[in-house]
């Protein structure tokens, strides 16, 4: 897992993930966080995109337990 991009984001960001984008949302949202949206559902060339929001609502412990969630899910 990796940034997509590497351009400057404020509250958004998007993950390169090896693998199939949509079974680690699965896993995720068994996890409780909805997490994201895949970007491969509207740009093919993206399939292993993740878009991830992280605004001001969210406290440091849920972020970091979204992260750890995340590390979890790929292994």
């Amino acid at each position: 897992m990796s940034l997509k991009f590497k351009t400057p984001f404020f509250k958004e960001f998007t993950l390169s993930i090896a693998g199939h984008v949509e079974k680690a949302l699965g896993g995720l949202r068994d996890r409780g966080y909805h997490a994201g949206l895949p970007l491969g559902r509207w740009y093919p060339r993206f399939a292993d995109g993740l878009t991830v929001a992280v605004t001001e609502k969210r406290t440091k412990v849920e972020i970091d337990g979204l992260a750890a969630a995340l590390a979890e899910v790929l292994k």
